[in-house]
């Protein structure tokens, strides 16, 4: 071994919130969320929290799905994989839902393909497409690019539309988060009611939908039939965007007329009459949310009794606040004459109090970051330790790491991994494993007694000089594998 000191310095998915029947949706975190001592009983919640680790493993494994039955390649998009399954033909107009990875970043997208020809103006598509991918805001689905492919249909016959927009693996709408489906379940009944959701909850949800609003409405877009249950997602806890965004607008051929005719007056007032339309859209929303629990007036995310008759039931319910009365009141009771921006203001005090939270849930995820970077660092000089122990034959002596301070590193490896009891039984001590890589990594001056496996040789060493060791046996694994790469690029350059 080596002594003294150191020579030298290296929709979907399986995710579902806690708002289905019988659960606390009051806004509390339930017993198995994210609070203190959740997860204590194992050593690997020393690191990421276990929702957030199950959440990561999901969307990789989504990411590497793909089928047999998808075309190989859309445009520039490969991977296909069908997100949505249905049990009917799909005709003209119908639309599915698929998984694609892109060949110029590499990252996976979420294609909308609608099915047979579409009867639209292009010149339209690319307008609304331009003026909606230069949206972006955290509570829409950012649409990224429209384009239309012969991939599927058979025989390269019809040119599909597909619509191209970025990608939760795990988000549901919220029509079968917040409201029971009765496809899933043939004892389900109609007049059973749901427990109410908490103000809280409806606030958070209500304040991240106004701000999505306003900022369309901002950009002199109106979102029409995107403000519905079936297209807002659900991608984490209280967490809500709007999906399939300017499809409406590229398929509307009245929209559509009226730019070829250059009739700028006729296409605002267009504009302005379905941001009106958002705002009452986005109350009735509101409004079902808020009377769930009533199936007479809200059922499956759509109100089925009059706009009076849901008002009425709301103030009778005594379930919330007069603020939150009052609130939609003003969206659906204002007859058309309040606009995101006044409603904004109207809603100030409880945005001050969601901003807070938002700080608070940064500041957990910069933990769960700081966590993950322990993680990836230790990962690291664990990987480092496993280039060199037991490594034999090729262009290194076939005693290379068995041999000088080499050796020491197979000798550090024994006492991380192969501890054991005074009776010879396996020691997992997950805590012993992590301290040793820290002080391996950061390279302390605690010395550290190594034994060989016979127990016939005993060594003393510092982290320090260990560190030093593994870093001059990586540099000489770096330099035999570069000598390698040069000798057979000129093997081949010769040919």
């Amino acid at each position: 071994g080596r002594g003294g000191g150191r020579g030298g310095g290296g929709g979907t998915g399986g995710w579902k919130p806690s708002v289905g029947r019988g659960a606390d949706v009051g806004g509390v975190p339930a017993a198995n969320g994210f609070g203190i001592g959740a997860f204590v009983d194992d050593a690997q919640d020393v690191f990421a929290n276990h929702r957030l680790r199950e959440d990561a493993r999901q969307n990789a494994a989504l990411k590497l799905m793909a089928s047999t039955d998808t075309p190989e390649r859309v445009n520039h998009f490969y991977s296909i994989f069908p997100l949505e399954t249905t049990g009917m033909a799909l005709g003209p107009g119908s639309a599915i839902l698929y998984k694609g990875i892109s060949t110029l970043d590499g990252e996976a997208y979420a294609l909308r393909r609608y099915c047979g020809y579409i009867h639209a103006a292009s010149e339209n598509i690319v307008r609304c497409a331009e003026a909606w991918k230069k949206v972006r805001h955290p509570g829409i689905v950012s649409l990224k690019e429209v384009l239309t492919t012969r991939a599927f249909s058979s025989s390269n016959a019809v040119n599909e539309l597909v619509f191209v927009y970025e990608l939760f693996p795990r988000a549901e709408a919220v029509q079968s988060v917040f409201f029971f489906d009765s496809s899933k379940s043939p004892n389900y009944s109609a007049n059973v009611p749901m427990h109410p959701i908490g103000e809280n909850t409806l606030w958070t949800l209500t304040i991240q939908l106004l701000h999505a609003i306003h900022a369309a409405h901002s950009a002199g877009l109106a979102l029409r039939d995107a403000l519905h249950p079936s297209r807002l997602l659900m991608t984490g806890r209280n967490r809500v965007r709007i999906n399939q965004v300017g499809v409406a607008d590229s398929l509307d051929a009245n929209i559509a007329r009226i730019h070829a005719e250059g009739d700028s007056v006729g296409v605002t007032q267009a504009t302005e009459a379905f941001m009106k339309l958002d705002v009452v859209n986005f109350g009735r929303i509101v409004l079902a949310l808020a009377l769930r629990t009533v199936p007479t007036i809200s059922r499956g995310g759509m109100l089925v009794s009059s706009m009076d008759t849901a008002l009425d039931g709301l103030s009778r319910s005594n379930m919330y606040s007069n603020d939150f009365v009052q609130f939609v009141n003003l969206l659906v009771g204002s007859r058309f004459d309040i606009t995101t921006l006044e409603l904004l203001q109207h809603v100030a005090p409880r945005m001050a109090h969601e901003y807070a939270n938002t700080w608070i849930h940064a500041d957990a995820l910069e933990k769960q970051l700081f966590k993950e970077m322990d993680a990836s660092r230790l990962l690291r000089i664990a990987t480092l330790i496993g280039f060199v122990n037991e490594r034999e034959g090729g262009v290194l002596d076939p005693s290379w790491a068995e041999t000088g301070d080499n050796y020491l590193l197979k000798l550090l490896r024994d006492y991380i991994y192969h501890q054991q009891d005074q009776l010879g039984r396996p020691v997992l001590d997950y805590g012993h494993v992590l301290e040793c890589l820290h002080r391996l990594d950061m390279g302390t001056d605690e010395q550290v007694l190594l034994c060989g496996q016979d127990n016939n040789s005993l060594m003393v060493a510092s982290y320090a000089d260990l560190k030093w060791c593994l870093t001059q046996a990586i540099q000489e694994l770096r330099k035999r594998a570069a000598t390698a790469q040069d000798t057979t690029w000129s093997f081949h350059s010769m040919q």
